[in-house]
């Protein structure tokens, strides 16, 4: 009920009610009826401004009810002060209301198109039988004057009758209309908090698929640095490396010339050494012959002194062999060349 236009449905039923009563009481005089439609003319403009003030600011944005009320109530001003004056003017003001309601009847069958709604041609005959109304009792294209006041109290009443029947049907289908523009608003505001949302989304997931290839791109960047590092140490390393086994090698070498040069230094000494036991063998064998031709017996102690001379210096040989070992642990002794121990020789021998 609050989408119905109250003002027009009041119109509507002043419009009949005046009908019915100048058609039941056509002596009425013109002066009351110029009186009555200034007083109608006054409430209609004070119902628009009332409801202006009264009714929800999205219903009456961008319409000039405030305008055409204050309009109407001068209007019904100016007529009831000069009553007199618009008494020869009736006939011709209640034809231009009868023509004013088969305009809004078209104004109404265009919102109902546009709207969407059908009927729209039962909207344009009720105005088309308007418009003939009214245009008949302006223009006085009927010359008998009762039946020019018959066909305009029944103007009224048909444009009061039609005014309401329309303004009911538009109000339902008002009604219908800013329910379903509702809905599809929602419908578009959730559509667009929906898009919102999954550009959101999207937006995170695009972010953290950036940073996790940004961290990956890190990875590999710190990776590759990590294995140029590595490769710069392992060729500054491998000169190193390669330095170090040469002198290890060259020393080696060496190592192993100096092997090889004391052991060709032990062996002739070594047969020095052999070849010097057969020498004094040699040397003792032409003293014994003398000794076994004497036959004596007082030979044969001195050949047993002699033997135990001989035999006792072989003992010093051991004990001056083990007096070196002795003093080279006191020296640093390289573990990779070979001690060698030179034989002693027996004084007595070496004198022989």
């Amino acid at each position: 009920m609050r989408n119905i236009k109250w003002s027009e449905i009041f119109t509507a039923l002043i419009f009949a009610a005046g009908g019915v009563y100048l058609y039941l009481y056509p002596a009425t005089s013109n002066l009351t009826i110029a009186q009555a439609l200034a007083v109608v003319s006054a409430v209609l403009g004070l119902i628009r401004v009332v409801s202006y003030l009264v009714i929800d600011l999205g219903s009456v944005l961008f319409r000039n009810d405030f305008v055409e009320g204050v309009v109407f109530i001068m209007l019904g001003g100016l007529i009831w002060f000069n009553a007199s004056d618009f008494a020869g003017m009736v006939p011709y003001l209640l034809s231009g209301l009868i023509l004013l309601s088969g305009f809004s009847k078209i104004q109404d069958a265009i919102d109902a198109h546009r709207m969407g709604f059908g009927r729209t041609a039962f909207f344009l005959i009720l105005a088309l039988v308007c418009l003939v109304l009214g245009g008949v009792v302006l223009f006085n294209l009927v010359q008998e004057g009762r039946i020019l006041s018959t066909l305009c109290y029944l103007g009224l009443v048909y444009s009061g009758i039609s005014d309401l029947i329309c303004a009911i049907y538009l109000s339902a289908k008002i009604a219908r209309f800013r329910k379903d523009a509702r809905q599809r608003q929602q419908a578009a505001l959730n559509q667009q908090n929906e898009a919102e949302i999954t550009r959101r989304v999207n937006e995170q997931v695009e972010a953290r698929l950036a940073e996790e290839k940004k961290k990956q791109n890190e990875a590999f960047l710190a990776q590759q640095a990590k294995d140029e590092v590595q490769k710069e140490v392992v060729q500054v390393e491998q000169p190193k490396k390669k330095s170090l086994f040469s002198f290890l090698q060259a020393d080696e070498d060496e190592d192993r010339e100096e092997d090889h040069a004391d052991l060709s230094l032990s062996q002739p000494e070594e047969q020095a050494v052999e070849e010097e036991p057969t020498e004094t063998a040699a040397a003792e064998e032409p003293a014994a012959e003398p000794a076994a031709e004497g036959g004596t017996e007082t030979d044969q102690p001195q050949e047993a002194a002699e033997t135990t001379e001989v035999t006792a210096p072989s003992e010093e040989p051991a004990d001056t062999a083990a007096e070196p070992t002795a003093d080279t642990e006191e020296e640093t002794v390289d573990p990779k060349k070979p001690v060698i121990t030179m034989p002693m020789q027996d004084p007595a021998e070496h004198d022989k």
